[in-house]
């Protein structure tokens, strides 16, 4: 499917430098004058006793570095559906960064690091440290707050069943076919690893191409596998071929390849350059 795929993105270059500006300026102006942002912004900090400024502050960073770094990463070709997503990652960034740090508070309370009658506001710079840093890596990559959450949930509630682990790996992330020229078909092969306890389970058309490249018809082409259903067995792997037969010398091509196996999606970008 075509996905408006286009040129440098230099308006969320733009705007990710602004965020960064802003940012900046906040955290001198909070180093000139710690009182500076509650006396005009909020009545105290920490906020509520329990979450420092910085807190928010580090996870929009974290935000606004990852945007800023995928927008540097697919400049060659950008996706104008990912727009959304990069406008509204400094927010989220720091939505999920005051949420990581609240999560480990409630790690460090129930394990007795923490306790309740602990000032916030008074710890020391190295713990102020640690809440940015822990804020900033959250909002840069979001399966550490997706880790996070399965650890307070253990905390909470209990580990439950651990005895079945229901996990794979893929051996590529990118799937790149490097340059080519003329029609000379080439071909590459994925392959799935079971990394857990259990079987794996793979339905009908577990795996699946979306065209991104403005051309009619993609060149890349699955084998027949990935539209059967299957097993694979603990510590086993299945093999999947990307076949590439190019339509036309005179351009790039950069599919989505998506694998889901037991109900657990993985994504694999695969492309490939036509030889100037």
């Amino acid at each position: 499917m075509a996905d408006g795929s286009r040129g440098a993105p230099w308006g969320i270059v733009a705007l990710d430098i602004v965020w960064i500006g802003g940012l900046g300026f906040l955290l001198l102006n909070y180093l000139n004058d710690p009182h500076s942002w509650t006396n005009d912004v909020l009545p105290h900090d920490p906020v509520g006793g329990l979450v420092p400024l910085v807190v928010p502050w580090a996870g929009a960073l974290g935000g606004t570095t990852i945007s800023l770094t995928g927008a540097a990463k697919h400049a060659g070709h950008w996706l104008s559906r990912m727009t959304i997503w990069h406008l509204i990652r400094p927010v989220l960034g720091a939505v999920i960064g005051t949420l990581a740090y609240l999560m480990v508070a409630i790690v460090l309370r129930t394990a007795g690091g923490i306790s309740d009658g602990t000032d916030i506001g008074k710890l020391g710079p190295v713990a102020y440290g640690l809440f940015m840093v822990i804020a900033f890596v959250a909002g840069f990559r979001e399966s550490v707050f997706r880790l996070l959450i399965s650890r307070v949930v253990d905390v909470i509630i209990g580990p439950g069943d651990t005895a079945v682990d229901i996990s794979y790996a893929v051996d590529h992330e990118v799937l790149d076919f490097g340059k080519f020229d003329g029609a000379e078909a080439q071909t590459r092969t994925v392959r799935i690893l079971n990394t857990g306890t259990a079987v794996l389970s793979l339905d009908k058309n577990w795996a699946q191409l979306e065209h991104e490249t403005a051309a009619p018809k993609s060149g890349f082409q699955l084998d027949g596998s990935a539209s059967s259903t299957g097993r694979i067995p603990v510590n086993g792997f299945r093999k999947l071929d990307v076949k590439l037969t190019p339509t036309t010398a005179n351009t790039d091509y950069v599919d989505t390849l998506r694998i889901d196996v037991s109900g657990m999606q993985t994504v694999v970008s695969v492309k490939a350059h036509r030889d100037n």
